[in-house]
């Protein structure tokens, strides 16, 4: 939903790759006090704007250290749009990420949102719906034109296991179901589209051999998938480009030979990849956009002296979560979609109820609306 003009610049990377950075990082509140924040960021906390602009001075140097620079940034449990825009403006000078779009849910604390090198075609929001009214956190749907093909990325960030693993199972399988329904609805206009999952999903890939399929889990081994609000985690990368349904995706932990460690989150005495990717068909069809990398960012800004991530604690450190960067790259082969989407896959969602999408261009030559609505309600 980006309106082109002449006065709108083309940024080429160096390269035929994109390097998209998805990162957590553990509530990162504005410093203006509209009475959704947490207590501790809340009126009265003294959580100010000098502390605000420390803790976006902090992370643009974790952004700005990871090489190759980053083309997209993925970030999860910022307050508003507002946060997306002070970083880039002020901190990542740097960086050309001109576009941008936040999630704006009623009510909700945090939002998800994305800043962007590559135009945003659209978004939308996604919550789940239950006896008739949402709930859950937004799941927040950008499709990007990476150099004329269409990226789509869907930035997540689910329910935690606050209350028991088994108890809140049930709402991450919620929006599993959003994503594989909606993925669904896509391919059915084109079943080469290159699609993402970033975010923190609070659950592992490898969640339900964890647990010794004790119950059923959103992220699941391909093999015992059966349901269509669950997310099959296919194994084998070489099977990627065989016969693969909607829901099936790939995770690159079990690829990720050379990470520094062994998971995004150190809760409970363990590490946990709870934070990643996960690519589905159209990364490894040998056309198009294709998987290349995936890492975890464990070095001196991310990691405190005890070696776990280095959490905000009120005058130091980043985040409870460490970031992790997916590359991806342009193959020689005919691309899956040229020249911004085909017809079809961006109609708008059901008009059963909407949530607001903030977007911006920072450019000035590129118009967005100021408000974009959509929605996808889980089944009854």
């Amino acid at each position: 939903m980006c309106v082109a003009t002449a006065a709108c610049t083309l940024l080429v990377g160096d390269d035929d790759t994109t390097t998209i950075c998805s990162y957590n990082v553990q509530n990162l509140f504005d410093p203006a006090y509209d009475g959704s924040e947490y207590p501790e960021f809340g009126e009265g906390s003294g959580w100010d704007r000098e502390a605000y602009h420390e803790r976006l001075r902090r992370l643009a140097d974790v952004l700005l250290a990871i090489r190759p620079r980053l083309d997209v940034v993925a970030l999860v449990e910022i307050e508003n749009e507002r946060v997306l825009a002070d970083l880039r403006d002020d901190y990542l000078p740097d960086l050309p990420l001109i576009h941008s779009v936040a999630t704006d849910v009623p009510g909700s604390a945090v939002q998800v949102g994305v800043l962007s090198r590559h135009p945003i075609l659209a978004a939308w929001s996604h919550l789940p719906l239950s006896d008739g009214d949402y709930r859950g956190r937004a799941i927040l749907e950008v499709h990007l034109d990476v150099d004329g093909e269409t990226l789509v990325l869907f930035v997540n960030h689910w329910k935690s296991k606050s209350g028991g693993a088994a108890a809140t199972e049930a709402l991450r399988r919620e929006a599993a179901g959003i994503i594989v329904r909606r993925v669904a609805d896509l391919a059915l206009n084109q079943s080469g589209l290159a699609v993402i999952l970033c975010g923190d999903f609070n659950v592992s890939p490898f969640e339900f051999d964890r647990i010794g399929g004790a119950y059923r889990t959103a992220l699941i081994p391909e093999e015992f998938w059966e349901s269509e609000d669950e997310i099959a985690i296919r194994r084998d990368v070489r099977d990627m480009n065989g016969e693969t349904p909607a829901g099936v995706f790939f995770s690159p932990w079990p690829e990720c030979f050379d990470c520094s460690r062994p998971g995004s989150y150190f809760y409970g005495g363990q590490w946990e990849p709870i934070d990643g990717f996960l690519l589905n068909r159209g990364l490894f069809d040998g056309v198009g956009l294709e998987f290349g990398k995936f890492a975890v960012v464990a070095d001196e800004l991310t990691l405190g002296s005890d070696g776990y991530p280095a959490r905000w604690d009120g005058s130091r450190g980043v985040s409870d979560h460490l970031p992790v960067i997916l590359e991806i790259k342009r193959d020689g082969g005919s691309p899956a979609t040229t020249g911004g989407p085909p017809p079809g896959i961006l109609s708008p969602a059901p008009p059963n109820r909407g949530w607001r999408l903030a977007m911006r261009d920072s450019g000035g030559g590129c118009v967005l609306p100021s408000v974009v609505w959509g929605s996808i309600p889980s089944r009854p």
